[in-house]
């Protein structure tokens, strides 16, 4: 089996740099439409910082050169983990998001992977600001995760850091893509559990249409016990 290729130090080095211009840049006058838009999704200020979110100013389409890196322009999502930055994720376009890695980024990360050990029970949600949604809402019940899409591979690296939770359950929405993966991950391990959506909703809207995260994970998880303590989980 192949070892996964974290980027290099001078890439972390640069990247670091790009991530704090960003942050900077989220908090200026010229990120306040993005700032908004993090707010209107129901993140609190404390969540955006800690998270260490940011924004490089411009139009969809254009470019920065900063710190020698290519660096497209828009909300900029660092993965950190395991004391290294694997990658930084930029989002465009927020009604029809694309997430565009900068050159050098690693494919193969978790996000979020830092906080597993705050809690027995894991959640594989879809992106980067479900995790934080979650996370906000009910971080208290179980650790949210992501790969960073529904297409993406968990690889042994990460699932030697979820093999360890008592639980280990999915949250992809219920679209094509979001079935796919959850069938994929199925696959992969028979302690992956399904985790019941709120019907036909995704979970930002859920929550945006005054639906209760921490009451919708903690019943999911009252009625998920007696399958896990058959199991012996």
């Amino acid at each position: 089996m192949t070892s996964i290729q974290h980027p290099s130090q001078q890439w972390q080095t640069a990247a670091c740099e790009v991530v704090a211009i960003a942050e900077d840049g989220l908090w200026s006058s010229g990120g306040e439409c993005a700032l908004a838009y993090l707010l209107e999704c129901g993140l609190t200020a404390h969540t955006i910082r800690s998270a260490r979110l940011g924004y490089v100013v411009g139009h969809i389409g254009e470019r920065r050169d900063i710190a020698g890196l290519d660096v497209p322009c828009g909300m900029i999502i660092p993965w950190f983990a395991a004391d290294m930055l694997w990658a930084v994720s930029v989002r465009q376009d927020n009604e029809h998001p694309r997430h565009i890695p900068i050159a050098g980024s690693s494919h193969e990360g978790l996000y979020n992977a830092d906080s597993l050990h705050h809690n027995s029970i894991a959640l594989i949600c879809d992106c980067e600001l479900d995790v934080l949604l979650i996370q906000q809402e009910a971080g208290d019940l179980l650790t949210p995760v992501t790969l960073g899409s529904t297409t993406a591979r968990l690889t042994a690296r990460w699932y030697g850091k979820l093999v360890g939770q008592r639980q280990m359950l999915i949250a992809y929405g219920q679209g094509m893509w979001g079935q796919r993966g959850t069938r994929e991950l199925l696959k992969f391990s028979p302690r992956l559990k399904q985790l019941r959506l709120p019907e036909g909703k995704n979970i930002p809207d859920f929550f945006l249409n005054g639906g209760d995260i921490h009451a919708w994970i903690s019943e999911a998880l009252q009625e998920m016990q007696p399958e896990v303590n058959r199991n012996g989980h």
